[in-house]
């Protein structure tokens, strides 16, 4: 009776999609029995495939989100990690006395070849290099490969009017590598924070077998899946940790703001787009400002 009792949990479709429980198959990530023994015994079920736990309780969710977030940013990417239940990783509280004037956009600030940062234009703000630094010791701590990345940071601020956004109001994933990265690298991750209309985060499981980046659009496929009882929005002036498999949108304000927005990014792969800014202390390696940036017009 026990074994036909987990044996409907594991299996059971609608279980998967509920935000009260968490859910990942096993196979994926190699090493989540040592997460598991650690547990209690009361906050999960199991059976050689597959992993269901309370997703209420905190301290279980995390240990499972430190541990398969590592495994996640690792591996080479992978959409299948978006069959599993994941939200992104609370790091603390941050403000600014001051904010950067600055608007730049996927601006790099580290080789993949250095941990040296080099701020360029914004090393006068002694805040930004301070969140940076929180980030990478944030990386750095939870055991996140830093030194063959590139490092980016986009800084965004403008007016916000009522029922606008301020970054893209759509269902997607950050570091999404299609058609057109053929060698595919370890997923990205990234920091995020913002000061007003947080970003709304979807925890569900999401079905990709179907998926073909040569002529889908994955952001849209995800987000006509996405169910909102399953989302929830972060916490304002607060900074996040995400990766590849997060998927988020921007929220609409209610009223008039002025809206500040940081991203550091940690990513194998090169930003080529011409909207990128270029930060002229810094050298590129490789060649810059020749792909459009925009999601190509084929996709369905």
């Amino acid at each position: 009776m026990i074994k036909k009792y987990q044996k409907f949990i594991l299996e059971s479709k609608f279980l998967k999609d509920v935000h009260i429980f968490g859910y990942l198959e096993k196979k994926y990530y190699i090493g989540i029995d040592s997460i598991i023994e650690s547990l209690n015994p009361n906050s999960y079920i199991e059976d050689e495939s597959y992993l269901i736990w309370d997703y209420n309780n905190e301290e279980v969710t995390q240990k499972i989100n430190e541990f398969t977030f590592r495994v996640e940013t690792q591996n080479i990417f992978n959409l299948d990690y978006l069959k599993f239940t994941r939200e992104p990783i609370e790091v603390c509280d941050f403000d600014f006395k001051s904010f950067v004037k600055e608007r730049v956009n996927h601006y790099m600030i580290k080789s993949n070849n250095s941990d040296e940062f080099i701020f360029g234009e914004l090393g006068y703000s002694d805040e930004i290099k301070l969140f940076v630094k929180m980030c990478y010791d944030e990386a750095k701590e939870i055991g996140l490969d830093t030194r063959g990345r590139y490092c980016f940071i986009t800084i965004d601020q403008k007016i916000v009017e009522p029922g606008k956004t301020q970054r893209e109001f759509v269902w997607h994933i950050d570091g999404l590598q299609g058609e057109e990265v053929g060698d595919k690298k370890p997923a990205d991750y990234q920091f995020i924070w913002a000061d007003e209309t947080p970003t709304k985060f979807c925890t569900q499981t999401f079905e990709v077998d179907d998926i073909d980046v040569k002529t889908h659009n994955v952001f849209k496929w995800v987000g006509h899946q996405v169910r909102d009882s399953n989302c929830y929005l972060l916490d304002k002036k607060k900074i996040y940790l995400m990766n590849s498999y997060h998927v988020h949108t921007a929220t609409k304000t209610d009223k008039t703001i002025y809206r500040k927005f940081i991203r550091v990014s940690f990513t194998n792969t090169p930003i080529t787009s011409i909207k990128m800014s270029v930060n002229p202390d810094i050298s590129y390696n490789y060649d810059i400002h020749v792909t459009s940036g925009n999601i190509p017009t084929h996709l369905k």
